[in-house]
Order: C-alpha cells, then sequence, then structure tokens
C-alpha cells in the first residue's frame, strides 16, 4: 500500500485543480460572444399566434416581405436593423445605411423580394438590432433572433424573441 505524503496529497490536488479549470474554459469556449456591454444577445424568435395567411394562387414566383413591425425591443434610443431571409437557394438582405428607427411598434418598410419561392415552402430569417452600422448584419449585432415562417399568398406572423422583444412580419407572393 503507497503512502500519501503532504507533497503527494499536494500535487494530486493540483491535478484535480488542473483539470477542473481545463474542464470550465472548454466548456465556455463554445459559447458564442456577445458584444461588450450589451447584455441582450441572440434570442431565437417564437411564433406566438397562428400566422394570418390567405391562400396562394399561384404556385411559384416571388416573395415580398413588405414591412417588419417592432412592436417592443430590447433596444433604448435609436437603432438600426438586419434582415436576412433564405428559402431554397434564394436569399436576400434588407439593411439601409444609417435608417434609425425608436420606440414601440417601428414599422420598417422592405419590401424585400425573394425568388425563386413556392407556396408552402419555409422561410427562415435572421434579424440583427444594433446602434452600429459595422455591426447591425454581423454577428456582432447587440440584438439577434432568427425564426421561420411557411410563404402563403399573403400573410402575417407574430414573433417573440424573449420578454422585451415582439415583431410582426408581413409578406405576399407575386
Amino acid at each position: 500500500m503507497k503512502k500519501f505524503t503532504v507533497s503527494n496529497l499536494n500535487i494530486t490536488l493540483v491535478l484535480i485543480l488542473s483539470v477542473c479549470l481545463m474542464l470550465v474554459a472548454c466548456s465556455s469556449a463554445g459559447q458564442k460572444k456577445i458584444k461588450a456591454g450589451s447584455g441582450h444577445g441572440y434570442r431565437p424568435a417564437v411564433a406566438t399566434r397562428p400566422p394570418s395567411v390567405r391562400t396562394a394562387t399561384a404556385k411559384s414566383g416571388a416573395m415580398i416581405i413588405t414591412q417588419v413591425v417592432h412592436h417592443k425591443t430590447p433596444q433604448s434610443g435609436t437603432w438600426l436593423h438586419c434582415f436576412k431571409a433564405t428559402s431554397g437557394s434564394a436569399s436576400a438582405t434588407h439593411n439601409i445605411s444609417e435608417d434609425k428607427h425608436k420606440g414601440t411598434d417601428a414599422a420598417v418598410d422592405m419590401q424585400l423580394r425573394l425568388t425563386p419561392v413556392n407556396s408552402g415552402d419555409l422561410c427562415r430569417f435572421s434579424i440583427g438590432l444594433d446602434d452600429d452600422q459595422g455591426d447591425v448584419c454581423s454577428a456582432q449585432a447587440e440584438d439577434q433572433t432568427d425564426g421561420t415562417f411557411s410563404i402563403t399568398g399573403s400573410g402575417s406572423q407574430n414573433f417573440s424573441a424573449g420578454d422585451n422583444w415582439n415583431f410582426t412580419i408581413y409578406w405576399r407572393m407575386e
């Protein structure tokens, strides 16, 4: 039987602490970096009610995302908006440099055209809000969310990205 001395015990404790510190460092290494001081970061968008839709008359064509109304945002003061949409191989981004918004029920008129799409396809979107034009369309945006909705002839869908962010997306097919 091996006898433990004070120095063997100290070495064992140092090794155990080293392993624990490595585990903590590895578990936090994959976490998303959030812009310093923002406190908001990424939150997934969750549909808050069934979509308001009308059936499509055309099976395929272009979808126009007409606007997003931000009923409540985590931003204080003025903010910039970046909206990215994809469906199949189609993708489009709406961001107008230095187009600032503020307050509740802020409507962002987009007229974002996504083509070709089919009625019934899934549209994936991501939204970034920030007060810095260089960050709003990047992973560094202060507030970010993403979600999906089913493409129909025309409609709208409410989403919530936490307690202090909810918005409605409006679209139509051409």
